[in-house]
């Protein structure tokens, strides 16, 4: 059974169809209504969450109805069966367009999701000096596909505590983290974002290690955080309790949102010249 497996030693169709599992969990919705939502046997939905076939179109297309999801499970789909992602971060992947609340802590590295293609270039050509530069681009692209969710209609509530040591680490040089934060300023114009700097002179912060917290709505949060080549997705009361009271002392000891932006505002300028 592929949920007998940790995400590393899963195939992308095992990941995959674990995701679709654990969303249709969080729904609360059966393999059997599932089915006949989408016209398809109970038995067919079974076998597409253990791995064992893969979903036609016509299936994902329908679990992306279902869901309301607007397509996001169909390109997640194509991506992790032939994306460049590795296989143990497919699970956020999947979750991630389904969340309407996002809680993210950044350390070093901004994450992801409202990283600028420059930013993001630069990141993955440290970390793969070595890999051919389509590779890269295709890496780049499938990141920039993330902030899609950002411009949907109703995009999530995003918060984002950024610890004053990502915006001063130099990914790519000087005018590449100007536009960056640049980038970042602009978000948090939107109602839906909110930004926090956690500075240099606050407390010793709770947390030293990035993570987040995903809300699927309800009671459903995961908490997601990496080791050394893997990532580890939580669903369990305590220890989601435990995250997002370690969220809220970042939050408390951060700089409000108005002065974030001013001290962001000052780190562009210094970048600029």
């Amino acid at each position: 059974m592929s949920d007998e497996l940790e995400p590393q030693d899963m195939n992308p169709l095992q990941v995959f169809g674990r995701d679709l599992a654990e969303i249709r969990k969080a729904r609360k919705i059966t393999m059997k209504a599932l089915g006949l939502a989408v016209g398809y046997s109970e038995s067919y939905v079974s076998k597409v969450e253990a791995g064992e076939v893969k979903p036609s179109s016509r299936f994902v297309e329908g679990r992306d109805r279902v869901f309301g999801t607007g397509g996001m499970i169909g390109r997640n789909f194509q991506r992790m069966v032939t994306g460049v992602s590795p296989t143990w971060f497919a699970p956020f992947l999947t979750l991630e367009p389904q969340a309407t609340r996002i809680r993210d802590y950044s350390t070093a590295f901004l994450t992801g999701l409202v990283q600028t293609p420059a930013y993001a270039e630069a990141s993955f050509r440290g970390a793969h000096p070595h890999e051919a530069p389509d590779h890269i681009a295709a890496r780049v692209e499938e990141r920039m596909r993330r902030r899609e969710i950002l411009e949907r209609p109703s995009p999530p509530l995003v918060w984002l505590v950024v610890h004053e040591a990502a915006l001063r680490m130099i990914v790519g040089s000087s005018t590449v983290m100007a536009d960056q934060l640049e980038y970042l300023v602009t978000l948090v114009e939107v109602p839906d974002v909110t930004l926090q700097v956690y500075p240099f002179q606050a407390a010793v912060p709770a947390s030293g290690l990035p993570f987040t917290l995903l809300s699927m709505g309800g009671d459903t949060t995961y908490h997601y955080a990496e080791s050394a080549g893997r990532g580890h997705i939580d669903d369990a009361t305590d220890g989601v309790r435990h995250w997002t009271a370690v969220y809220e002392r970042l939050c408390a000891e951060a700089e409000p949102p108005a002065r974030s932006v001013r001290l962001i505002t000052k780190i562009i300028e210094e970048y600029r010249t």
